[in-house]
């Protein structure tokens, strides 16, 4: 049995990376391209919009679609899916009033020029996508469709890519907007057909379960939801405060820099943590052992962040100018100082599942916070020279994924003891 399980664990991780693989190669692909038809002033934009898209998605299934997952009953996940949508609906319109009422406020917070304004209109209804899939995907997860999933990432880039290059060629700046859209546009409607094909129905879900299964799992909005917005914010934090602080070209570069160094993540990390919302669930509801997992998964992280490391020191600057074009080889320079954070969150971040499997989300809670605060003091920092100022990011970020992976080790030792 257990042997079996192993297998399914890796054939499982195998099936969701290499979709993922063939999904982002198509934007890498076009990487080398797009940097010639956009400018870094357009990236740097276009870094912006995804960063508050990012931290405003957080909160618009109030976290409950982490716990589709987590019950026996097909019922019960079905008033959770049910319920994460209604909550990315009203949060959506929420949001669209807000930007509405304060839309000069944020364009000075973010230093973003009024002729560019535009942009803003458009992030209810892409993070409203987005937080669609993520609902859908949980489900596609639940019942093992893993590879239903992994093709879902392929058609959502290829669509992306279409748009970028086409709206590139005419000169829109808002190209790389609209691609984003327009791939998640593609996610949704492909994700709906697959939960028709693997039979999803609605004829159980009603108000009254709707409102036991809110309450049954409140810990994630009560405990979950504010930190877990302050961790995304942590993520997204530093590009925009390089776009406030520097110049929008600078954060052009940054943004390839990460865009670069995020590939491993989510090749590989982002594959791993969600075959193990599964695994860990299914482990924890029959008492099946997870450690060697665990370190295996660890090794396997260790040796491919290593690598990342060895070969950005060597050749950062030269790869990025050769496939990128000459102006880019600065971004290869910005790598030589976060690949160290980049490498230790690869290790650290598919393992923060542990912690809504097992509901310890009290102790994720008290980290997120810890790493929000840290992070908020670079708003301190603008009087620093670029390069100092991307240290002290690389510094906060690589303390505190070392405490989350020690923290998640710690879960799992804890687990197992009571086995």
């Amino acid at each position: 049995m257990l042997k079996e399980i192993k297998t399914d664990l890796f054939k499982n991780i195998l099936t969701i990376t290499s979709g993922t693989v063939v999904a982002q190669l198509i934007p890498i692909l076009l990487q080398p391209f797009l940097r010639r038809m956009y400018s870094p002033e357009d990236f740097g934009l276009f870094g912006v919009y995804s960063s508050i898209i990012g931290m405003v998605t957080v909160f618009y299934t109030l976290r409950y679609s982490q716990t589709i997952n987590i019950p026996k009953n097909d019922i019960v996940a079905a008033n959770l899916f049910t319920l994460s949508l209604i909550n990315a609906l009203i949060i959506s319109l929420i949001i669209t009033i807000l930007i509405i009422i304060f839309n000069e406020s944020v364009l000075k917070i973010f230093g973003i020029p009024d002729n560019r304004s535009l942009f803003l209109y458009f992030i209810p209804f892409s993070a409203l996508l987005f937080a669609i899939y993520e609902v859908i995907n949980f489900w596609l997860i639940r019942n093992k469709e893993f590879k239903l999933s992994a093709i879902n990432k392929i058609y959502r880039r290829a669509t992306e890519g279409i748009i970028n290059v086409f709206l590139g060629i005419k000169g829109s700046y808002i190209g790389l907007i609209f691609g984003d859209i327009g791939g998640n546009i593609v996610n949704v409607f492909s994700g709906s057909r697959k939960l028709k094909k693997i039979n999803f129905s609605f004829r159980n879900v009603s108000f009254k379960r709707i409102l036991c299964v809110a309450r049954r799992y409140s810990d994630m909005p009560k405990y979950n939801l504010v930190p877990q917005s302050l961790n995304t914010f942590c993520l997204f934090l530093p590009p925009l405060l390089i776009n406030k602080f520097y110049s929008s070209e600078t954060a052009g570069y940054f943004n390839l820099t990460l865009l670069v160094l995020n590939i491993p993540i989510v090749f590989i990390g982002n594959s791993i943590s969600e075959v193990l919302i599964q695994r860990l669930s299914y482990s924890r509801n029959n008492r099946l052992p997870i450690k060697r997992d665990f370190y295996n998964l660890t090794l396997l992280l260790s040796i491919v962040s290593f690598g990342m490391i060895i070969t950005i020191m060597l050749i950062g600057e030269w790869a990025f100018g050769f496939v990128f074009g000459g102006q880019w080889e600065i971004s290869g320079t910005f790598a030589k100082y976060y690949v160290w954070a980049a490498a230790i969150r690869l290790v650290a971040s598919p393992f923060n599942v542990i912690f809504v499997i097992f509901q310890k989300i009290k102790k994720f809670a008290i980290w997120q916070i810890g790493y929000f605060a840290f992070t908020v003091a670079l708003t301190f920092l603008g009087f620093l020279s670029f390069k100092n100022f991307l240290l002290a990011t690389t510094l906060i970020n690589s303390f505190f994924y070392i405490i989350i992976f020690f923290m998640s080790r710690n879960v799992v030792s804890s687990y197992e003891k009571s086995l």
